[in-house]
């Protein structure tokens, strides 16, 4: 796992690498604004007309040393000042001073009219966004807000520093206006705003920059967050034995299906099957069931009496209880409240592990707050189920992804936030299935209680979070700090080709398949992300991205596992270090 950083921390190592080693901030500066031109010669090669927007800051600062290292090797760089001169301080101020020494071209942005900042800023091949940095809090405000509104009306890429401006360093959320990079150049360690939609969207490729300190000794206390890539899935898939049989594969019982909906129940159990389960149980009205077996034969049925689940229900679930590992509920269950009534008894007392999916996840909507969280269940919502569930509104979920897959985390158990760049909670859970649980949710406030933030339209969500590194993201065997609540995982795979009906389905079906074959319910749920998210890559490579079918996806699985097994899983989602050291 790669550990991503909360801009807390980052300010901290900054000021202990200074305090503790002696590692002056000039040096700091001098070594970020180097490293990221460094970047943008190797990411824009042919760009020789460059425009650098500098804020008041320390990234203003960075920016200035980036303009000085181009103005020594002859490109043109002219760079536009959001604040007055005078007012820069500090390490800014001497880089300022001296970039001007050796006749930098700067230029206040206030006394330049919106045409002729628009014309300058649309000649550049590249513009560099030294606007704002970590410490930056809300929405842009004065020229910040002016140079970015019209970096983006020039259709230029950027090159962001740190983090686009605009955007949550810790979450990701996207204020307007923002940039919209093509590449972030971002220093000493991965910042989590820039791998959670819609931040990472803005972010582009993410290159870290060292920038001369010692990591593992300023960075001593771990991440509660990391980026989940195909290399922990190869850690942590339980490949087959040579000996081994299908007894020893796990059992998963998949509860759904309805008189509308026999299909969603079928994609679930191709999920669990084309993952490596041993054996996939159908429990499914008898209306249904003959539909099921005929388009499934590889699949158990046990039917239940009527069209819909209900308190028979429960009475064809005792005959699996002790053979099964795992029981999957509500793909393509229906909302009758004797079905909803059935599955929420189960949350209650079924005694393996849970994955609620789907319409089961309406069963644990309970104004009540009768629902304890269970320490082997996992729930998979989208953006609306995980607002329904919080009792929040799909826009404030979508603007604070982070902040509500911990909250539903913590509220129930393992959380899967499905949507672009996934995310995947697990929280500290001490119960068992029906002893007392910790109660209520993460003490944060509620996203509604924010101001709205409208979340921005985007035509293509890239399909990977895209890290690269001067020296190393670093990897760590865990990212979660001591006393942590709970560790979030960033998915990094997907596709937008994903988003077709029954692909959630799928995914539950695969994260079954996982939990019944021995997997943690954390690890489960990020292998089975990673793998569903890389099968729609997969397809989209080969198909494109339009007009994939779920069950398409369930049948690129194995392909998929095959690659990951052999070391074959694309490019990796870092380029490590010669000598690599661990964070955490």
């Amino acid at each position: 796992m790669i550990p991503l950083f909360p801009s807390r921390t980052v300010r901290e190592a900054d000021l202990r690498a200074s305090e503790e080693y002696g590692v002056a901030g000039m040096v700091l500066m001098e070594n970020a604004g180097a490293g990221a031109y460094r970047f943008l010669r190797e990411r824009f090669p042919r760009a020789r007309r460059l425009v650098v927007l500098a804020g008041a800051g320390n990234n203003g600062g960075d920016g200035f040393v980036l303009a000085r290292h181009a103005l020594l090797e002859g490109l043109f760089c002219r760079v536009f000042l959001a604040a007055d001169p005078d007012t820069y301080r500090g390490d800014a101020r001497s880089n300022l001073d001296a970039l001007r020494l050796l006749g930098g071209d700067l230029r206040c942005a206030a006394a330049c009219s919106d045409a002729h900042l628009l014309e300058e800023l649309s000649r550049a091949d590249v513009l560099v966004d030294a606007l704002l940095g970590t410490g930056s809090t809300g929405a842009p405000r004065g020229q910040a807000a002016r140079l970015i509104a019209l970096a983006g009306a020039s259709s230029v890429p950027v090159l962001a520093l740190d983090l686009p401006s605009g955007i949550d360093a810790d979450t990701g959320a996207a204020h307007e206006p923002h940039i919209s990079a093509v590449a972030t150049a971002t220093f000493l360690v991965p910042k989590r705003g820039l791998f959670i939609f819609p931040g990472a969207d803005a972010a582009g490729e993410v290159r870290v920059i060292p920038i001369g300190v010692p990591l593992a000794a300023v960075l001593p206390g771990g991440t509660d967050t990391a980026l989940f890539d195909g290399e922990d899935v190869r850690r942590l898939f339980p490949f087959r034995r040579r000996d081994t049989h299908k007894g020893r594969q796990g059992t998963v019982l998949v509860l759904g299906g309805s008189a509308n909906y026999s299909g969603a129940p079928l994609l679930a159990a191709l999920g669990a099957l084309r993952s490596g389960a041993g054996l996939v149980v159908l429990v499914v009205p008898e209306a249904i069931a003959d539909r099921c077996a005929a388009a499934l034969p590889e699949a158990v049925l046990e039917p239940v009496p009527g069209t819909r689940h209900g308190p028979e229900t429960l009475s064809v679930l005792e005959n699996w209880k002790s053979r099964a590992e795992v029981l999957l509920a509500g793909p393509g269950l229906g909302r009758d409240p004797e079905a909803l009534a059935c599955v929420r008894k189960l949350w209650r007392t079924w005694t393996t592990p849970v994955v609620f999916d789907a319409d089961a996840l309406f069963a644990l909507a309970d104004p009540s707050g009768s629902i304890s969280p269970r320490a082997d269940a996992v729930v998979t919502p989208h953006e609306g189920e995980c607002a329904r569930l919080l009792g929040l509104r799909s826009t404030d979920v979508a603007a604070a992804r982070l902040d509500a897959v911990r909250r539903l985390g913590e509220a129930l158990g393992c959380a899967v936030l499905k949507g672009p760049h996934t995310l995947v909670h697990s929280p500290g859970i001490p119960n068992v299935p029906g002893s007392p649980g910790v109660s209520g949710m993460l003490d944060l406030p509620a996203a509604s209680e924010r101001p709205e933030m409208p979340t921005p339209g985007v035509p293509h969500v890239p399909p990977v979070p895209n890290i690269s590194a001067v020296a190393g993201a670093r990897r760590a065997d865990t990212p979660q700090a001591p006393g942590a609540p709970g560790t979030t995982l960033v998915i990094a795979s997907g596709s937008p080709g994903l988003a077709v009906p029954g692909s959630g389905d799928v995914l539950g079906g695969v994260l079954a398949g996982l939990l019944a074959r021995g997997l943690a319910p954390r690890d489960a749920a990020g292998a089975a992300c990673w793998l569903h998210g890389a099968a729609g890559e997969r397809l989209a490579a080969t198909r494109g991205e339009e007009g994939l079918l779920a069950s398409e996806i369930a049948e690129a699985l194995p392909g998929v596992i095959e690659e990951v097994r052999h070391g074959k899983t694309g490019k990796r989602a870092t380029e490590e270090a010669e000598a690599p050291c661990r964070l955490g």
